[in-house]
C-alpha cells in the first residue's frame, strides 16, 4: 500500500504526498480544495490548475529550459514543444496552438528549426502549420522560412522564403513567395508576390508580382510577369510581360514581350512583341509598336540600325491597311541594297537596286517627274541633264569594247582606232554617241558578231569632226543623227 501523508498550510490549505516507487505524486490544494499544483510522475505531468493560476520564475536571469534527453540524428528529433490548450463554452477541451522546436536535418550537427501550429477550426485538437524556420550557418542545408497557414506544406526545399495562406506547397528551393495561394506549384528558383500569383505554375526560374499573374496550370518557365493578371493564362516558356492584363491571352506561344497595359498577342504563335498601350501583335515575328488601329504614333529617336538576317529580302516591310499587301518594302539583294515600292494589288511601281535591274513605274500610263511635280510625260525633268561623256582632256586612242560612257570622244591621228559594241541582247532602247575630235586614221565603231549599225557591220569615218549616234532596237543598231562637216 502507498503511504499518504498531509501536511497543513498556514493560514489555510494542504500538501498531500504519495510515497509509492510505482507511482509517486505531490498535491498542493488551497483551502477551497482546488487543486493548483499536482506533480504527476506517471504521466510525467506538472499540472496548474485553479482560478487564474500563473507562473513565476524570479531571480537575476530568470530561464525556463525544455530538456530532451534522447541522443538522436533524426529530422525532426531533440524535440521539445509548448502547447497551448482551453475549453470551449460547453467545455470541450481543445488545443489552440503548439510550439516545437527539433533537429533540422539527418546530420550529426547542431541545426534547428521551429514550427508554430494553430488551430484552424478544423478539429478540436487538429492544428496546422502557420510559421515555419530553420537555422543555419551559412553553408548547410534547407534555411527556410514559412509564415502563414498552410504555407510551405512541404517544408522539404532549401532556401526559401514563403508568406501567405495556403503558398508554396511544392517541395522545391530558393523560392520567395509571398500572398494567398501564391505559388503553390512553383518550382525552383521562382519569385511570387501576390495574391494567387504563379498558382498552379510549375515551371521554373519564373518571375511575376500582380494577383493571379502567371497563374495557370502549366509548366511555363524563365517567364517574368509584372501587373494584375499578367501572363495569367500562359504556358510556354521565356516571355515577359509589364502592365495590367499585359500578354493575358498567350497560352502556348514562347518568347513574347507585351509592355503596357492591355499589350497582348495571338495565343499560340511564338516571337511576338507588342508595346505600348493596348498594342496587339497578330502574327508570329512581328512587332507591334501602340494601338495603331485607334491611336496615331510619332517615334522621335537617333538612328536605327536593322540586321539583315538573309542577303535577299525585304528586312523592312509597310503593309496595306487592312490587309497582308506589302506596299512598302526595304532590304537586300545580292548583298546589295534593295528598295521596292507596290500598290495595294502588290504590283511593283518601283524598285530601286544597287546591283541588277531597277525600275521606276511598272506601266505606260503613269508619269514621274524630277522637280516637276505634274510631269505630263512618262518621264519629266525639270532642269539640266547630265550623261557620262570621255574627257575631252583624254580622248581615247586605242580600240576598245564600248563601255559605260554614253559620248565617246575619239583621236586617230596616232593610228586607226575600233570601238567594239556590247552584244544587243538586253539592251533595247540604249543609245550611244560616238565623235572624231581628231583626224589621222580611220575610227570603226564595229557591231558584236553579226549584229549590224543600220544594216552593215560596222560604221567607219576619217572625217575630222564627224559624230554619229545610234540606238539599239533589241536586234541592232539603228543611226538616229549624223554630222559630217
Amino acid at each position: 500500500m502507498p503511504k499518504i501523508v498531509q501536511y497543513n498550510l498556514p493560514p489555510g490549505g494542504t500538501i498531500t504526498q504519495v510515497a509509492d516507487s510505482i507511482d509517486p505524486a505531490l498535491l498542493l490544494e488551497d483551502t477551497a480544495g482546488l487543486d493548483f499544483l499536482e506533480i504527476d510522475t506517471e504521466n510525467e505531468k506538472l499540472i496548474l490548475a485553479g482560478g487564474g493560476a500563473t507562473v513565476e520564475i524570479e531571480n537575476a536571469s530568470p530561464s525556463l529550459v525544455l530538456d530532451n534527453s534522447t541522443a538522436e540524428n533524426i529530422d525532426n528529433g531533440r524535440e521539445s514543444k509548448i502547447q497551448f490548450h482551453g475549453l470551449k463554452g460547453d467545455e470541450t477541451a481543445t488545443t489552440l496552438g503548439e510550439l516545437t522546436l527539433s533537429h533540422a536535418g539527418t546530420g550529426d550537427d547542431y541545426h534547428s528549426e521551429v514550427l508554430w501550429q494553430v488551430n484552424a477550426n478544423g478539429g478540436a485538437t487538429t492544428l496546422v502549420d502557420f510559421m515555419q524556420a530553420q537555422g543555419s550557418d551559412g553553408t548547410a542545408t534547407r534555411e527556410s522560412v514559412t509564415l502563414g497557414f498552410a504555407a510551405g506544406a512541404s517544408r522539404s526545399g532549401l532556401g526559401n522564403t514563403i508568406i501567405g495562406y495556403n503558398a508554396g506547397g511544392a517541395a522545391e528551393s530558393n523560392q520567395t513567395i509571398v500572398g494567398r495561394n501564391a505559388g503553390q506549384s512553383a518550382a525552383s528558383g521562382c519569385v511570387y508576390v501576390g495574391t494567387s500569383t504563379g498558382q498552379s505554375c510549375t515551371g521554373d526560374s519564373n518571375v511575376a508580382v500582380g494577383q493571379t499573374a502567371l497563374a495557370a496550370n502549366g509548366s511555363a518557365a524563365n517567364c517574368a510577369a509584372l501587373g494584375y493578371e499578367a501572363l495569367d493564362t500562359t504556358t510556354g516558356n521565356d516571355n515577359t510581360a509589364v502592365g495590367y492584363q499585359a500578354g493575358d491571352t498567350l497560352s502556348s506561344g514562347t518568347q513574347g514581350v507585351f509592355i503596357g497595359s492591355g499589350s497582348d498577342g495571338a495565343a499560340t504563335l511564338d516571337n511576338q512583341i507588342a508595346i505600348g498601350y493596348g498594342a496587339t501583335a497578330s502574327a508570329a515575328n512581328t512587332i507591334m509598336m501602340g494601338n495603331h488601329r485607334t491611336t496615331d504614333m510619332t517615334m522621335d529617336c537617333p538612328p536605327i540600325t536593322i540586321k539583315q538576317t538573309s542577303t535577299s529580302g525585304h528586312s523592312f516591310k509597310i503593309e496595306h491597311e487592312g490587309s497582308s499587301v506589302q506596299v512598302v518594302g526595304l532590304g537586300e539583294d545580292g548583298d546589295a541594297g534593295w528598295l521596292q515600292l507596290q500598290d495595294s494589288i502588290g504590283a511593283t511601281v518601283m524598285k530601286v537596286l544597287k546591283y541588277g535591274s531597277s525600275h521606276i513605274l511598272n506601266g505606260t500610263g503613269t508619269n514621274f517627274g524630277i522637280g516637276d511635280p505634274s510631269p505630263n510625260s512618262n518621264f519629266s525633268t525639270v532642269g539640266h541633264q547630265s550623261h557620262l561623256c570621255t574627257p575631252g582632256g583624254s580622248l581615247i586612242t586605242a580600240s576598245h569594247t564600248v563601255g559605260i560612257h554614253s559620248t565617246a570622244l575619239y583621236d586617230t591621228s596616232g593610228g586607226a582606232v575600233t570601238a567594239t559594241l556590247p552584244a544587243v541582247s538586253g539592251l533595247s532602247g540604249r543609245v550611244y554617241t560616238f565623235k572624231l575630235v581628231t583626224a589621222g586614221n580611220n575610227l570603226v565603231i564595229d557591231a558584236d558578231g553579226s549584229e549590224t549599225i543600220d544594216g552593215a557591220a560596222n560604221y567607219t569615218t576619217s572625217v575630222a569632226k564627224t559624230a554619229v549616234t545610234i540606238q539599239c532596237d533589241g536586234v541592232g543598231w539603228q543611226i538616229i543623227s549624223e554630222y559630217t562637216p
